[in-house]
Parts: structure tokens; sequence; C-alpha cells
């Protein structure tokens, strides 16, 4: 142990044993005691409580600042940037602020591509990926239950005109 520590007189009335010291060319470097650094009060930085994300008081900081880290987030391509920014970064499905850290986030075509939608900015929007799926099953929901009823509507005028 008296390799890596040794007792050193720090200030007057304080001997500390477990000083860490090295020694470089002869000569011994100690580490700084923390209790011999001066704090001014110039020096603090203020320190401000973190938004709790659960307090009731607090949402409006919670969500300026996910919404700040979303629009700043490296991983999305500009596309999705441009998109986020437009959204306020905001989900348009579910109406919460996409926090792209814990979940997928996707494109989604406003007007389905199936039912002639178009691959351009204004017909696509950034949401969730579990939002992206619900939609997705009942806009497939929606398409089946009219092919059903055209159906029927068919076999019932043909029905009619014999």
């Amino acid at each position: 142990m008296k390799i890596y520590f040794k007792g050193v007189q720090r200030r007057l009335g304080y001997y500390n044993n477990w000083t860490f010291f090295a020694k470089r060319d002869g000569k011994e470097i100690l580490l700084v005691d923390i209790q011999e650094i001066l704090v001014d009060s110039e020096n603090v930085l203020p320190f401000e409580i973190n938004p709790n994300p659960y307090n009731p008081e607090h949402y409006d900081k919670v969500d300026a600042r996910l919404k700040r880290q979303a629009k700043k987030d490296v991983r999305l391509s500009k596309l999705k940037v441009n998109l986020m920014r437009r959204q306020d970064g905001i989900c348009p499905l579910c109406g919460t602020i996409l926090i792209l850290n814990e979940e997928d986030v996707e494109r989604d075509h406003i007007t389905p591509r199936a039912e002639g939608g178009a691959d351009t900015f204004k017909n696509t929007a950034l949401v969730h990926k579990t939002c992206h799926l619900k939609k997705t099953a009942f806009e497939r929901k929606i398409r089946a239950n009219k092919k059903r009823l055209d159906k029927m509507s068919l076999s019932s005028k043909s029905g009619e005109s014999k």
C-alpha cells in the first residue's frame, strides 16, 4: 500500500494517511484533496431542478425539452427532420410526443398509397410504430368492409333485375 498511498500533512491539524500519489521523473505527484478546493459562489452554476415528467406542474417543461431533443436527433434523415419540425414533434395519430429513443418512429402516408395517395412530403407524417400498425389495420378493415358492401349491393341489384 505504501506504493500508492502516502501520509501527508495537508493543512494545520489535518493529516491524511490515504493520499494517492505517484512518482514521475523522481518527483512525487499528489492527488488533490477535494477538501482543499475552495469554491467561489461566482464559479458555481445555478442548479436547476430537472422537471419531473410525473409532476403536472412540470408537463410544459418536459414537453418542450422532449420536442427540442426530437428535432435535434441525429438518427433522422433530412426528410424526417423536416416532418418533425412541421409536426412540432407530435404524433398526429395519438397526439403524444415522438420520443425517438424509446419507440420506433415511422413515416406514414396520410392518404394510403393503396388508395392513390402520393409519396410526397405533404402526404407523409411521422408516427409511432404502434400507432402506424393500428392505423394500417383499421384502414384494411374499412377497405375489406367496403368491398363486402359493394359485393352485397351488386348481388342485390342483380337479384332485383331478374
